[in-house]
Protein backbone atom coordinates (compact mmCIF):
# COMPACT_ATOMS: atom_id res chain seq x y z
CA UNK A 1 0.00 0.00 0.00
CA UNK A 2 2.78 2.39 0.71
CA UNK A 3 4.42 2.18 -2.85
CA UNK A 4 1.21 2.07 -4.46
CA UNK A 5 0.63 5.55 -2.60
CA UNK A 6 4.14 6.46 -3.61
CA UNK A 7 3.43 5.84 -6.94
CA UNK A 8 0.43 8.12 -6.59
CA UNK A 9 2.49 11.35 -5.63
CA UNK A 10 0.64 10.59 -1.96
CA UNK A 11 4.19 10.99 0.15
CA UNK A 12 2.83 11.36 3.36
CA UNK A 13 0.31 8.67 3.51
CA UNK A 14 2.88 6.31 2.06
CA UNK A 15 5.19 7.01 4.54
CA UNK A 16 2.27 7.24 7.33
CA UNK A 17 1.40 3.55 6.45
CA UNK A 18 4.64 1.98 5.77
CA UNK A 19 5.87 3.63 9.68
CA UNK A 20 2.64 1.88 11.18
CA UNK A 21 3.21 -1.70 9.32
CA UNK A 22 7.35 -1.31 10.42
CA UNK A 23 5.52 -0.77 14.44
CA UNK A 24 3.44 -3.54 13.73
CA UNK A 25 5.83 -5.58 12.66
CA UNK A 26 8.36 -4.56 15.27
CA UNK A 27 5.59 -5.11 18.29
CA UNK A 28 4.62 -8.39 16.87
CA UNK A 29 8.15 -9.70 16.47
CA UNK A 30 9.11 -8.58 20.46
CA UNK A 31 5.93 -10.62 21.85
CA UNK A 32 7.31 -13.86 23.26
CA UNK A 33 5.83 -17.10 22.10
CA UNK A 34 4.78 -19.21 24.57
CA UNK A 35 5.35 -22.34 23.40
CA UNK A 36 9.02 -21.13 23.03
CA UNK A 37 8.95 -19.64 26.59
CA UNK A 38 7.74 -22.97 28.00
CA UNK A 39 10.30 -24.94 26.36
CA UNK A 40 12.50 -22.74 27.44
CA UNK A 41 10.91 -22.54 31.09
CA UNK A 42 10.99 -26.56 31.07
CA UNK A 43 14.92 -26.58 30.16
CA UNK A 44 15.92 -24.25 32.62
CA UNK A 45 14.10 -26.51 35.23
CA UNK A 46 15.34 -29.43 34.41
CA UNK A 47 18.70 -27.74 34.93
CA UNK A 48 17.61 -26.51 38.31
CA UNK A 49 16.72 -30.12 38.97
CA UNK A 50 20.10 -30.70 38.33
CA UNK A 51 21.54 -28.34 40.22
CA UNK A 52 19.80 -29.52 42.82
CA UNK A 53 20.44 -33.05 43.15
CA UNK A 54 24.00 -32.05 42.94
CA UNK A 55 23.46 -29.89 46.22
CA UNK A 56 24.57 -26.59 44.01
CA UNK A 57 21.29 -24.23 45.63
CA UNK A 58 22.60 -20.90 44.38
CA UNK A 59 22.54 -21.95 40.95
CA UNK A 60 19.66 -23.84 41.24
CA UNK A 61 17.65 -21.11 42.28
CA UNK A 62 19.02 -19.12 39.52
CA UNK A 63 17.34 -21.82 37.14
CA UNK A 64 13.85 -21.41 38.86
CA UNK A 65 14.19 -18.21 38.87
CA UNK A 66 14.39 -18.16 35.52
CA UNK A 67 11.81 -21.00 35.03
CA UNK A 68 9.06 -19.01 37.16
CA UNK A 69 9.45 -15.75 34.61
CA UNK A 70 9.00 -18.12 31.72
CA UNK A 71 6.36 -20.52 32.54
CA UNK A 72 2.65 -20.78 33.25
CA UNK A 73 3.49 -23.66 36.17
CA UNK A 74 4.21 -20.54 38.18
CA UNK A 75 3.06 -22.79 41.66
CA UNK A 76 4.75 -25.27 40.95
CA UNK A 77 8.35 -23.77 39.93
CA UNK A 78 7.84 -21.44 43.04
CA UNK A 79 7.31 -24.60 45.36
CA UNK A 80 11.11 -26.36 43.89
CA UNK A 81 12.61 -22.88 44.51
CA UNK A 82 11.34 -23.09 48.03
CA UNK A 83 12.48 -26.12 48.43
CA UNK A 84 15.76 -24.74 47.48
CA UNK A 85 15.80 -21.96 50.08
CA UNK A 86 15.05 -24.33 53.02
CA UNK A 87 17.82 -26.78 51.29
CA UNK A 88 20.23 -23.40 51.67
CA UNK A 89 19.11 -22.72 55.12
CA UNK A 90 17.24 -19.68 54.26
CA UNK A 91 14.35 -20.04 56.00
CA UNK A 92 13.39 -16.55 56.11
CA UNK A 93 13.19 -16.59 52.33
CA UNK A 94 11.22 -19.84 52.19
CA UNK A 95 8.77 -18.52 54.31
CA UNK A 96 7.99 -15.11 52.71
CA UNK A 97 8.32 -16.87 49.25
CA UNK A 98 5.45 -19.08 50.51
CA UNK A 99 3.22 -16.59 52.27
CA UNK A 100 3.10 -14.78 48.38
CA UNK A 101 2.87 -18.37 47.11
CA UNK A 102 -0.12 -18.52 48.99
CA UNK A 103 -1.50 -14.92 48.20
CA UNK A 104 -0.78 -15.06 44.93
CA UNK A 105 -2.49 -18.91 44.47
CA UNK A 106 -4.78 -19.12 47.87
CA UNK A 107 -5.91 -23.12 46.31
CA UNK A 108 -2.94 -24.17 46.00
CA UNK A 109 -2.51 -27.05 48.92
CA UNK A 110 0.85 -27.63 49.10
CA UNK A 111 2.10 -24.26 49.45
CA UNK A 112 -0.25 -23.88 52.54
CA UNK A 113 0.95 -27.35 53.88
CA UNK A 114 4.48 -25.98 53.62
CA UNK A 115 4.01 -22.95 55.16
CA UNK A 116 2.49 -24.64 58.21
CA UNK A 117 5.26 -26.83 58.81
CA UNK A 118 7.54 -23.61 58.42
CA UNK A 119 5.27 -22.28 61.16
CA UNK A 120 5.34 -25.27 63.22
CA UNK A 121 8.87 -25.35 62.90
CA UNK A 122 9.20 -21.95 64.65
CA UNK A 123 6.84 -22.22 67.14
CA UNK A 124 4.05 -20.74 65.76
CA UNK A 125 1.70 -23.04 65.84
CA UNK A 126 -1.84 -21.24 65.61
CA UNK A 127 -0.59 -19.60 62.34
CA UNK A 128 0.78 -23.12 61.28
CA UNK A 129 -3.20 -24.41 62.42
CA UNK A 130 -4.60 -22.04 60.50
CA UNK A 131 -2.98 -23.12 57.19
CA UNK A 132 -3.67 -26.58 57.59
CA UNK A 133 -7.39 -25.74 58.60
CA UNK A 134 -7.75 -23.66 55.29
CA UNK A 135 -6.55 -26.85 53.38
CA UNK A 136 -9.40 -28.64 55.52
CA UNK A 137 -11.96 -26.36 54.07
CA UNK A 138 -11.33 -26.93 50.96
CA UNK A 139 -11.22 -30.74 51.25
CA UNK A 140 -11.81 -32.08 54.41
CA UNK A 141 -10.46 -35.59 53.98
CA UNK A 142 -6.78 -34.42 53.42
CA UNK A 143 -4.91 -37.02 55.13
CA UNK A 144 -1.89 -34.44 55.35
CA UNK A 145 -3.35 -31.60 56.62
CA UNK A 146 -5.49 -33.84 59.15
CA UNK A 147 -1.94 -35.79 60.17
CA UNK A 148 -0.39 -32.24 60.69
CA UNK A 149 -2.95 -30.87 62.91
CA UNK A 150 -3.28 -34.02 65.13
CA UNK A 151 1.11 -33.47 65.08
CA UNK A 152 -0.34 -29.95 66.55
CA UNK A 153 -2.39 -31.30 68.79
CA UNK A 154 0.04 -33.95 70.20
CA UNK A 155 2.44 -31.17 70.87
CA UNK A 156 -0.31 -29.48 73.16
CA UNK A 157 1.44 -26.04 72.26
CA UNK A 158 -2.01 -24.89 70.46
CA UNK A 159 -6.11 -24.79 71.70
CA UNK A 160 -7.73 -26.53 68.91
CA UNK A 161 -10.84 -28.10 70.21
Amino acid sequence: LSISLNDLVRYDEGNKVFQDAQAALSRKSSDPDPYVSEKLATKHDDLGEMYFQYKRYDEALEQYTKAISLSSRKADLKMKLIECCIKKGDEPRATKELKLLVQEFPQFVPARLKLGLMFFNVRQTVAAVEQWESVLIRDPEHPVAIKYLQMAQESGSTLLA
